[in-house]
């Protein structure tokens, strides 16, 4: 759903390169890349259309409507961008945002991911962090690349050595984030729950053990992978991983 240019640190304007570029490659179509969009960010703004419009054989955007968990005295527009700027939006853009994350991991048979935001997002928590505890509890088959920093570089930080970085605390997160603590508030009055020491928790629960089997590699290479931060080796990896998984 990342709709940043790759010289605004968004990976999707890379992936769509280098689709495009096999698609040349082996003069044939190839599968789509699956471009998932929350609302309201599905309602189609300028930037969504330029990707449609120039990546058009690569890319299948996979569109979201509004969530019907947002109580309809919030009066919000289900046809008009909601651009954020009060908690209630926020907490409108999180509710949307873990649906679409819930279903896109639904579908997936292996999640990868690296780096991620720890602060600056619109959903309810970091959503690298959010996509991580939904493929946990889906048993959904994941590699977390923690040598790219980020939330997952925390994260892997906490599988491997038990040390738990500020990002992954409610106080560092209420203090990097304006409004948060009143979307937190909003949220828990519609039955969404953030327990900070909950995540944790739920994250030591997980071993790398389970996580390594999960993928059909040893505990040494899943950790071997955990802290690989040359993109090449990362890659050459993570196919040797997929074919595993595929051959299983």
């Amino acid at each position: 759903g990342d709709l940043r240019k790759k010289d605004e640190h968004g990976f999707t304007e890379y992936l769509l390169d280098e689709a495009y570029s096999l698609q040349e490659y082996f003069h044939e179509k190839i599968r789509k890349v699956e471009n998932h969009l929350a609302w309201p960010l599905s309602l189609g703004r300028e930037e969504l259309w330029r990707w449609k419009t120039e990546y058009r054989s690569v890319i299948e955007p996979i569109s979201y409507e509004m969530s019907k968990r947002i109580p309809s005295c919030w009066k919000l527009d289900p046809g008009s961008f909601l651009i954020p700027k009060e908690p209630k939006d926020f907490a409108a853009w999180s509710i949307c945002l873990t649906e679409m994350r819930e279903a896109s991991i639904t579908k997936t048979c292996v999640r990868i991911c690296a780096g991620g935001r720890t602060h600056g997002y619109k959903g309810m928590m970091p959503g690298v962090l959010e996509e991580i505890l939904i493929a946990i509890r889906m048993k959904v088959p994941l590699l977390l690349i923690g040598g790219f920093g980020g939330v997952v570089g925390s994260v892997v930080r906490l599988l491997m050595e038990g040390e738990t970085d500020e990002c992954l605390t409610y106080e560092w997160q209420v203090r990097k984030t304006k409004g948060y603590e009143d979307t937190l508030k909003i949220l828990e009055g519609l039955d969404v729950a953030v327990n900070y020491e909950e995540i944790i928790s739920e994250i030591r629960h997980i071993t790398i053990e389970e996580l390594a089997s999960r993928v059909n590699i040893s505990v040494d290479e899943y950790k071997q992978l955990m802290q690989m931060s040359f993109v090449d080796d990362v890659v050459m990896k993570v196919i040797q991983v997929m074919k595993g998984i595929k051959h299983e």
